[in-house]
């Protein structure tokens, strides 16, 4: 509906600048900054430090800390999202104010043979002024969840990551990973809405032939918090694609995501699964000749 997007007016300039340092032995150090106006907000400064280390061909270690600052976008600002179809309802929020963060994170990845790759590392960020989604209340008689964007005063976030990658045969490749992510709203003493803490993620990719493949994959993700006695169940996605190169420029595809038919229930509160069940797609990819 034309009144679920009133009218805005934004203006911004962005430009960002890095040195890639290379000082010998497997050593590498990236400074950068980024340096962004925005009309309602004006002029900030990010810097950032990145560094890697390569170890031996098998072993690379990376870190890096730096400052984040982002804006409202438009929607979050001022879009008010009506899907009371299907359960639920998002408001903007003319308020919001920009985020602002600092951030370390670091990860090593190891490569015993050309047929393994494990990789694993971490992160922290520590925030003010979060843009979040807040969980506002439910309109029991309408069975729709309402929801608005805020600002967290003060918030933590912090996880790690695993995943490991095997090359089965030369046209079987399969994927695992596993996520962990905590968060904590400072101010309000409870974690933020809607961050599943677990995640696990696995993948199998079969190329059949030399022009056709086919991918499927897997996700579980866990519940998460909504409001204090209320939470948003885990589920289960799976899908499958498979993508065919009809000639060098041409590649048509075709796939199922959410296979499971996993959706949403309008009758339960917070419930943050897929809003659709099973969805079928086909495409295809162009590319110019070089």
């Amino acid at each position: 509906a034309s009144d679920e997007v009133p009218q805005q007016s934004f203006g911004s300039l962005a430009i960002y600048s890095q040195l890639d340092w290379r000082l010998g032995g497997g050593f590498a150090l990236l400074p950068g900054v980024r340096g962004e106006w925005h009309s309602r907000y004006g002029f900030v400064a990010a810097p950032r430090l990145a560094a890697s280390y390569k170890a031996s061909s098998q072993w690379i270690f990376r870190a890096a800390f730096g400052r984040g600052f982002r804006v409202p976008s438009a929607k979050e600002y001022g879009f008010a999202f009506d899907h009371s179809s299907l359960g639920y309802v998002v408001e903007g929020n003319p308020d919001l104010q920009p985020e602002a963060s600092w951030g370390v994170s670091s990860e090593a990845q190891y490569r015993p043979t050309k047929s393994v790759r494990f990789r694993a590392g971490g992160y922290a960020n520590w925030v003010e002024d979060l843009i979040d989604t807040d969980f506002v209340g439910r309109d029991s008689a309408a069975q729709v969840d309402r929801y608005s964007y805020i600002n967290v005063g003060r918030a933590r976030t912090w996880g790690y990551e695993a995943d490991l990658e095997f090359r089965v045969s030369s046209r079987l490749t399969s994927r695992v990973g596993y996520a962990y992510l905590d968060t904590y709203d400072v101010e309000r003493q409870r974690p933020l809405v809607g961050r599943p803490p677990h995640t696990i993620k696995s993948s199998l990719d079969y190329q059949i032939t030399q022009n056709l493949e086919l991918n499927l994959h897997h996700r579980l993700v866990s519940e998460s918090y909504i409001d204090d006695g209320l939470t948003s169940p885990a589920f289960v996605s799976v899908g499958v694609r498979c993508a065919y190169q009809a000639t060098r420029q041409l590649k048509l595809h075709l796939g199922v995501e959410n296979a499971l038919n996993v959706e949403r229930e309008a009758a339960r509160p917070g419930d943050q699964r897929p809003q659709r069940g099973a969805a079928a797609y086909a495409g295809l990819v162009w590319a110019t000749p070089e």
